[in-house]
């Protein structure tokens, strides 16, 4: 691996855009890209570290998933993080993502109690927010519902079998969730809450921005606060009576937020990142061929990958956005450039041919001079006829007509000849007398 992943990884999905007809694809109207083919992505600050492909329908979801994930009651989105994150090298057959190395982001799609408890047991520290709905396939699958197994005795046979059990599995805080729910509009704007799960290993919080964000957290304690410069809401936004009070009659202020929700705003956007690096400059094209937007995926990803190592890469931190885009605009081209340079053949210019004239003779015994076929296709003309100024006799077709009408004559020129001196190499044509006058040029040296 050429990118040696950071502490904070991603965890999102993302949809390569296609129009045309396959089962596979989505369609997710509030998306920037509502339809195509939906990718799971495991991401470093835009570097694409692995992903999974998805197909739509039931009985389907991620392709090549560990099902052993399913078997301890995940759901399949749930069990997308867990099967990207526990990626073993295929040679040394350990973790590519070592124990106590790295915490993942996730937004509300994939964040639960249960997940962040088994992240913490694999030693993987784990943010993000929560959502108070389910989706469709968490309310098919039972997110709710921890499937476990336990022994027990078969009366005729008296062996051990396994019986399936359903076990409520622990959900977010009630309290806290109530506080979205039901008193949004009552609490003040940067009130904090917290609460710890059943089995005090996964912090929950519930912080009032514009509105009350729930938050799960194995790495945050809650306690620390940052200084951020916030813009003055508009007075269509949600939250605004609660909000603007903080800003009094400036358009900005410097307010304090939890730390666990700035980093969350800072490294949530691994996925983001890698999308906008493809979208720049993508090579996906409206067409119905589906593999051809996979392919463009796969193309554009490595191009993105290959700008986060290259040295145009500018600082993360760098506040010149158009830099950082120039920087990446110039990549593309040099890329572009040193590919089409390799691929270029140097073409030689062809040297225009010329036959002997009828005065360049080979000084050798007549006898070993034939008359016979030198030329196939490239057929000169005679040098005999072009000596004596003597044109063809034959007819050219396609201007017959335009002669007959016009008066128009054809330029006079010597007949050309597949037939030549052996040894002079003279182009000599089978009319006349122009081989006997070539013999009579080599008499004249002897």
């Amino acid at each position: 691996m050429h990118w040696t992943p950071g502490p904070h990884l991603t965890v999102d999905e993302t949809i390569q855009r296609f129009i045309g007809r396959a089962s596979e694809i989505v369609n997710i109207p509030t998306k920037p890209t509502p339809e195509g083919f939906k990718i799971w992505v495991l991401a470093n600050q835009g570097y694409v570290l692995d992903w999974l492909w998805h197909a739509k329908g039931d009985g389907n979801g991620p392709v090549d998933l560990d099902e052993s994930f399913l078997s301890k009651g995940f759901t399949k989105t749930q069990a997308v993080v867990l099967d990207l994150l526990t990626q073993r090298d295929p040679i040394t057959n350990q973790r590519i993502y070592l124990p106590g190395k790295h915490i993942v982001w996730l937004d509300n799609l994939f964040s639960s109690v249960k997940l962040f408890e088994r992240l913490r047991e694999l030693e993987i520290g784990a943010a993000g927010t929560v959502r108070t709905t389910k989706t469709k396939r968490e309310e098919m699958e039972g997110e709710e519902c921890n499937i476990i197994e336990e022994p027990a005795a078969a009366a005729a046979t008296q062996l051990r079998t396994k019986k399936r059990v359903k076990v409520p599995a622990e959900s977010f805080n009630r309290s806290l969730m109530d506080l979205k729910l039901t008193h949004d509009k009552q609490i003040e704007w940067g009130e904090l809450y917290g609460a710890l799960s059943e089995s005090h290993k996964v912090i929950e919080f519930a912080w009032k921005d514009a509105v009350t964000v729930l938050f799960l957290s194995t790495v945050h304690e809650g306690k620390a606060y940052i200084q951020k410069l916030r813009k003055r809401p508009a007075k269509t936004a949600s939250g605004y009576r609660q909000t603007v009070k903080n800003f009094g009659n400036e358009a900005t202020a410097w307010l304090e937020i939890p730390v666990f929700i700035d980093e969350y705003n800072l490294w949530m956007c691994g996925v983001d990142i890698a999308d906008q690096l493809r979208s720049c400059y993508s090579t996906n094209r409206v067409h119905r061929k589906t593999w051809k937007p996979l392919f463009s995926f796969l193309f554009d990803t490595a191009v993105g990958n290959s700008y986060m190592l290259s040295s145009y890469r500018r600082d993360p931190g760098s506040n010149d956005r158009q830099l950082r885009q120039d920087s990446h605009l110039q990549f593309c081209r040099d890329l572009r450039d040193a590919l089409l340079h390799a691929s270029v053949r140097t073409q030689q210019q062809k040297q225009a041919y010329k036959a002997n004239s009828f005065m360049d003779i080979t000084w050798r015994p007549v006898r070993e001079h034939l008359h016979e076929k030198l030329w196939q296709k490239q057929q000169p003309f005679c040098a005999a006829c072009t000596r004596g100024k003597r044109s063809t006799a034959t007819p050219h077709l396609a201007l017959e007509a335009q002669r007959e009408r016009k008066g128009w004559k054809r330029r006079h020129r010597p007949p050309r000849t597949s037939y030549g001196c052996s040894v002079c190499r003279i182009p000599l044509c089978t009319r006349g007398k122009c081989w006997a006058e070539h013999v009579a040029a080599l008499n004249t040296k002897q």
